[in-house]
């Protein structure tokens, strides 16, 4: 999943937390076709497994 700046983002979900399931769950998302957000409060690999 690419790290992007948009003017204007869109996104069909947005996963709150980066851990091991808000990853996850972003990848499936991602897999089945969706733009997903994933927002972690500590920033990038702040709570990356």
């Amino acid at each position: 999943m690419p790290l992007f700046n948009s003017p204007e983002p869109s996104f069909d979900a947005v996963v709150i937390g980066a851990g091991a399931l808000g990853l996850c769950a972003a990848a499936e998302l991602n897999r089945r076709g969706r733009r997903v957000a994933v927002i972690d409060p500590g920033g990038v690999n702040a709570s990356a497994v």
